[in-house]
This record gives C-alpha cells, sequence and structure tokens, in this order.
C-alpha cells in the first residue's frame, strides 16, 4: 500500500457514518484529494483536528485502488481567529469553495496552495476589511487561472478607456458605456481600484502591502460586487456560500 507525505489544506469536509469524515484537500503537486479520516469526529481521535476547515499541515495518505485514508498529520496553521469572527470565517469559506472549484485532481497547485496560506493568514491576523481583502483575493485568483478581466482598453471594440464605462461580466472585461449598455457601471475610481489590485494584489495577499486606497470610500465595495460576479461567472459552479457575504 503505498504512502503519501504531502502539505495539504482542508477545503471542506463531510460526516459519514458514526465517527468519520471525508476531506477534501487541497495539495501542492496533487491537486484536489479526497481521504477519508476514519474515526476523527470522536473527542480523544488524533486525527480530529486533521479533519476541520481551514487546518493546514503535513498529510500522511494511504492509497489503495485510487482512494486515499488519512493515518497521520502534523498540524502547521488551522487559522483559529476566523472561528472567532463572522464576518471573516463567512468570506473564508468563500475562498475555500472557490478554491475547490478552480483546482483539479492531479493537477499542479503550487502556486493556487501558497496564495491560498498566504491569504487566509491576512484574512486571519490582519486588519483589512474582509470584502475589500476578497477583492483582491478574487483579482488575484482571475489571474492565476487564467481569466483576468480586461482593464486596459475596451474590451469589445479595442479603443482607450474613456468615463462613463462599464464592466462586461459576461465576456470579462470593462467596456465603453456604448458598447455595453446593458452592462454594471464602472466609475474611473473603481477601474483605478481593479487595475491596482491586479497589479499589487499578490503583495496584500502576502502581507506586504496595504490593500488600494480609494478616493472614494465605495469603490473597494463596488469592486468587491464587480470581481465577484466575474468570478462567478467563470467558474460556472453555485456558491452557496456566497449568501452570507
Amino acid at each position: 500500500m503505498p504512502t503519501v507525505k504531502t502539505d495539504a489544506l482542508v477545503l471542506r469536509h463531510a460526516g459519514f457514518g458514526e465517527n468519520d469524515r471525508m476531506l477534501t484537500l487541497l495539495t501542492p503537486s496533487l491537486g484536489l484529494v479526497s481521504a477519508c479520516a476514519h474515526g476523527c469526529r470522536k473527542a480523544t481521535s488524533r486525527l480530529l483536528a486533521a479533519s476541520e476547515l481551514f487546518t493546514a499541515g503535513e498529510y500522511l495518505l494511504h492509497e489503495k485502488g485510487g482512494r486515499y485514508t488519512l493515518s497521520g498529520f502534523s498540524l502547521k496553521e488551522n487559522y483559529y481567529p476566523l472561528r472567532l469572527d463572522y464576518a471573516r470565517l463567512s468570506h473564508g469559506v468563500y475562498w475555500l469553495n472557490l478554491c475547490e472549484a478552480v483546482a483539479q485532481p492531479g493537477g499542479d497547485c503550487a502556486r493556487l496552495f501558497k496564495m491560498m496560506l498566504l491569504s487566509l493568514a491576512v484574512l486571519a491576523y490582519g486588519e483589512t476589511p474582509p470584502r475589500a481583502l476578497t477583492a483582491v483575493f478574487l483579482a488575484q485568483l482571475s489571474l492565476l487561472e487564467g481569466f483576468a478581466p480586461r482593464l486596459d482598453v475596451c474590451l469589445r471594440c479595442g479603443r482607450p478607456l474613456r468615463a462613463p464605462m462599464r464592466f462586461d461580466v459576461k465576456n470579462g472585461g470593462a467596456c465603453c458605456a456604448a458598447c455595453a449598455p446593458q452592462s454594471p457601471e464602472l466609475p474611473e475610481d473603481v477601474l483605478a481600484w481593479l487595475r491596482e489590485a491586479q497589479a499589487k494584489g499578490a503583495f496584500v495577499l502576502a502581507g506586504r502591502r496595504e490593500i488600494p486606497q480609494p478616493d472614494h470610500p465605495q469603490a473597494a465595495e463596488s469592486a468587491f460586487a464587480l470581481m465577484r460576479a466575474h468570478v462567478e461567472a467563470r467558474v460556472e459552479k453555485n456558491m452557496a456560500s456566497a449568501k452570507l457575504l
């Protein structure tokens, strides 16, 4: 029976039987992995901590017939402060759901895995408003996964962007108002915020830079709404956790 030792982050768990759980793990080199954690729901189980959402650590997995069973675990981080703040917890769960939607079994997820760990640390231990931080997270996730919105010129006609502007969610990017009259409005300060989130958001998620500071306080909120619509349209999965944001 082959044994695999890998870093992993718990994205989802589902109870079955009396004391077991099926875990969905994100790993750097194996992509998404489903693993059974036998007896982990017992209060005395040494695998109890390994089966909780947001737990990151080194997992020892036994593989047989394409199925994995968790046999050992070493904790590295559990982002405990998320459990004490409902808003941050809700955004964190949303991130986990998005991560599961874009990751694939057997895929190379090293960059996604690193981004998740860094971002969750900023969400859990930082003071950045969660909706603004999620807007940056969505901007960087879309870059990483290859579906970033186009923000340099009009998505439809290719001309330089000038006010008034729109955000074409269906086609993924900024547009002249005349090219997409029915699309949501895209004020200049929101466009500037989104451009900075694309260009420098990786430093924000790594805790090395402050969130972009807009001239208008509603810019970050508008950016959050637009990026959420953009990303959810690309992943094409119903995010139940989005209702909690």
